[in-house]
């Protein structure tokens, strides 16, 4: 996308950060849309521990004429009304990387496990967490720790 910024267009590959965050070991994973504002307070109220994560769309229609209000509201879907399960891990990656018609909102994954967080938090280093972030950002060259 060329925006003011970038009007050459970004040559940086997109980061999801949705699938990221879970796998990165977060313990509440949410995306909300200024949009639906009762929705997006009730992703707020529920964030329980340093560890959580959740980001907001909203349309700034200054720079970005592309994403505007008109083109969310239709495909944003609360996945709270779809039926999904946020303790499934491998279904909340799945639905992390779902963008296009349907862009879900609302909490991607609870880890309901709270002392396995607390065990894998003890063991994983912050060495450990730039090297896993490196690779994943940076697949072909693992030396960018």
């Amino acid at each position: 996308m060329k925006t003011k910024s970038t009007p050459h267009g970004s040559v940086e590959n997109p980061i999801n950060p949705i699938p990221m965050a879970i796998v990165g070991g977060a313990t509440y994973v949410a995306r909300a849309f200024s949009g639906k504002q009762k929705h997006m307070v009730e992703c707020s109220k529920a964030i329980h521990t340093r560890a959580s994560r959740w980001w907001c769309f909203q349309s700034l229609v200054t720079y970005n004429k592309d994403n505007t209000y008109q083109w969310f509201n239709p495909r944003v879907k609360i996945l709270e009304e779809q039926g999904h399960d946020p303790t499934d891990l491998h279904k909340a990656i799945e639905r992390g990387y779902q963008w296009g018609e349907e862009i879900p909102i609302g909490l991607f994954w609870r880890r309901t496990d709270l002392e396995a967080w607390k065990i894998w938090n003890r063991c994983c280093t912050p060495a450990k967490v730039r090297w896993l972030f490196a690779i994943s950002v940076f697949p072909r060259n693992k030396r960018r720790v």
